[in-house]
């Protein structure tokens, strides 16, 4: 800085000392008012430029010369001696306050330019200025930290930002630029980008036309936001919200089911009020549970084959209106040890079922065979059987199906959820092979002992 300062005053030092001396060339040697005065004025301007003091005391000390040298010369003063010396002090002065001025616009000019570029740089989203050939004019340290690509990089590569969203949203992006290049409005949108390091990243973009003060377009202004944190917040309202319906479908499934099973123990507890509100005073609290119809799980060694009987003669009248006939094979000698009760409801809604889903002249076969580990017991039938993509249905509380029977028949849809949850009671399991056209074949299975159920009771 030194240095410059002083190269500068070398050269005003050399300007001014040769006006001195075309001074005494023209004034003292050749003797001739001529002199080349308006050379004067390149010192003076110079200075001006630089230094306020110094070109006026150039100005004075020129003008004070060729006063000087003309009266030595001419033994008087020279009223166009005096007009220069005062325009070289005039000159120098609107130098200097044209170049203060100067200095003081350029000051302002750079202090704007700071205030908005602090702004626009330190802001936390990514501020970016594209032309309207869509090459970045401007662009924010902040796509460093949401892209991982620094300014430069965009600059240097015009299709950047289009190689880093991600594929199956760039059509989004680029539809976007030729509609908001048409409407001046402020249009956003929402896409994926791949940063450098691979990650995944959601951006808001929103941006808009801007225009000079006589109306031609100079580009796009606009603002991309990381919201990955509000996508992925969103995402698990979205996740939790299935969870949320589905909770409360099981809940509407499971209190249709509920209302199934408790309609005849409320109808007992209903009799048992009005026996209650007659003879109060006359029941022991042993009576009083007997008559709510309280019927705990009792699994007991029974003959399946008794079981199996009493639940073909009880729908024996539903399958002869049919022509429908029921066949059981198995040895009479079949222990099972289940709940009298529960295994007679599984009996029942399986036959029941088959029969209602079997044609005019079907039949129906019911089997037991005894293994190691417990009795597998079949109701097979040669009926309309079941679409592959409802087989998974059956046993769901939240997708209970309701078909029409071979004759129109009706139900629940509740009869399957009913034998699972019996089944499963007893430490079995249920399950159905079918194939529509050809039929279907249910099978369950029981503990045979008291000693392979106690891991299940």
């Amino acid at each position: 800085m030194k240095i410059k300062q002083n190269i500068k005053k070398s050269i005003v030092g050399i300007m001014v000392i040769f006006c001195l001396l075309l001074i005494y060339y023209f004034h003292v040697i050749v003797k001739t008012e001529i002199v080349f005065t308006h050379l004067f004025y390149i010192p003076i301007v110079i200075s001006a430029l630089w230094w306020k003091r110094t070109a006026i005391f150039i100005a004075v000390l020129l003008g004070i010369a060729l006063i000087i040298s003309h009266f030595f010369m001419s033994q008087g003063f020279v009223l166009a001696d005096i007009l220069r010396a005062l325009m070289f002090i005039f000159i120098a002065s609107m130098v200097n306050y044209l170049t203060e001025k100067n200095k003081e616009y350029l000051s302002k000019i750079k202090e704007s330019e700071t205030k908005y570029k602090t702004i626009a740089d330190y802001n936390y989203d990514w501020e970016f200025w594209l032309s309207p050939d869509k090459v970045f004019i401007y662009n924010s340290p902040s796509c460093e930290r949401i892209t991982g690509y620094k300014p430069i990089d965009f600059f240097n590569n015009p299709n950047l930002m289009t190689e880093i969203i991600c594929s199956e949203d760039l059509s989004i992006y680029i539809n976007h630029l030729d509609i908001s290049s048409e409407d001046p409005t402020c249009q956003e949108i929402d896409y994926r980008i791949v940063t450098s390091l691979g990650e995944i990243r959601w951006i808001s973009h929103i941006c808009q036309p801007v225009f000079d003060e006589s109306g031609n377009r100079i580009g796009r202004r606009g603002c991309n936001r990381d919201i990955t944190s509000r996508k992925n917040a969103e995402n698990s309202i979205k996740e939790l919200n299935k969870e949320l319906i589905k909770l409360n479908l099981d809940k509407d499934r499971f209190i249709s089911i509920l209302g199934h099973d408790l309609k005849n123990p409320f109808n007992n507890i209903l009799g048992s009020s009005e026996v209650l509100i007659e003879d109060i005073r006359n029941l022991n609290t042993e009576e009083i549970e007997a008559q709510q119809g309280k019927i705990p799980f009792n699994p007991q060694l029974l003959s399946f084959a008794e079981i199996c009987k009493n639940a073909i003669d009880v729908l024996k009248p539903n399958a002869d209106a049919k022509n429908i006939t029921i066949n059981y094979s198995s040895t009479d000698h079949i222990n099972v040890f289940a709940d009298s009760d529960m295994l007679k409801t599984i009996l029942r809604n399986l036959v029941s079922n088959a029969i209602k889903f079997t044609n005019n002249r079907g039949s129906i076969n019911i089997g037991a065979e005894e293994n190691s580990e417990n009795v597998t017991i079949s109701v097979s039938d040669n009926g309309i059987g079941i679409a592959h993509d409802e087989l998974k249905k059956l046993f769901n509380i939240s997708e209970v199906l309701t078909t029409k029977g071979t004759a129109g028949e009706t139900g629940t849809g509740l009869g399957l959820l009913l034998c699972k949850e019996f089944v499963e009671k007893h430490g079995g399991k249920i399950w159905v092979k079918s194939e529509e056209g050809k039929g279907s074949d249910f099978k369950f299975t029981l503990p045979f002992s008291a000693e392979h159920a106690k891991w299940h009771i």
